[in-house]
């Protein structure tokens, strides 16, 4: 979903929540109901996901031995290259991609990580955490010494902006129109430290969210 608010200028309808509270106010209690459907669709669509990757698996191993014997004809004096060429190419086409793993949320997720779960469903995905605190260290690099956060992915997958990665030694994948959700609870401190990062501030990462602060969370 989409909303004009201008000539344009056009905003989706997925939102970031980040809700500030101490830690006797219940988040866990508070967001496992918010869960709930999301577990229980992973935990229904998952023997079907098993099934499907025993199926893609056999396949697998048929196509490695259909490859190894387009490979021997190649070898021979002779060979039709230009059809062995063919043959290979509709043994790949046949087989398609990994069937991805039903997931609806990710949470203690790199921002590489959570874009590959993005491009494996239908690049649509959410980041729901009671213990949001991590996520916001991850966001702000954690993971490269603090050196340099990685909001590219959250601020493009708020706007739908498209998002591609090429980086040496990984697979790349591209981005289309991502889809990102958020659902965060912090401690106020961590709300407060976040707040105080200049990255943060000035990439309009912070501007995204919508912030609950309940009387008890300081």
């Amino acid at each position: 979903l989409a909303l004009t608010i201008k000539e344009g200028h056009t905003v989706r309808a997925n939102l970031y929540w980040m809700v500030a509270a101490g830690v006797r106010v219940g988040q866990t209690p508070a967001l496992r109901p918010a869960l709930a459907p999301l577990v229980d669709w992973e935990a229904a669509q998952r023997p079907l996901w098993l099934d499907a990757i025993r199926h893609w698996r056999a396949r697998a191993d048929l196509a490695e031995a259909r490859r190894g014997a387009v490979k021997r004809d190649g070898a021979k004096a002779g060979a039709d290259l230009d059809r062995l060429q063919h043959d290979l190419a509709a043994i790949e086409a046949e087989l398609g991609p990994e069937p991805p793993e039903p997931r609806l949320f990710a949470e203690d997720c790199t921002s590489e990580a959570l874009g590959r779960r993005l491009a494996g469903n239908a690049e649509r995905m959410a980041v729901v955490s009671s213990e949001g605190r991590k996520v916001l260290q991850i966001a702000r690099g954690r993971y490269t010494d603090g050196k340099a956060g990685d909001l590219d992915l959250w601020l493009k997958g708020h706007a739908g902006d498209p998002h591609r990665v090429d980086r040496q030694g990984r697979p790349p994948y591209d981005l289309h129109a991502p889809c990102l959700s958020a659902l965060l609870t912090v401690q106020p401190d961590a709300l407060q430290s976040i707040g105080q990062d200049p990255e943060a501030r000035a990439s309009g990462f912070l501007a995204r969210f919508l912030y609950v602060c309940p009387p008890s969370g300081g």
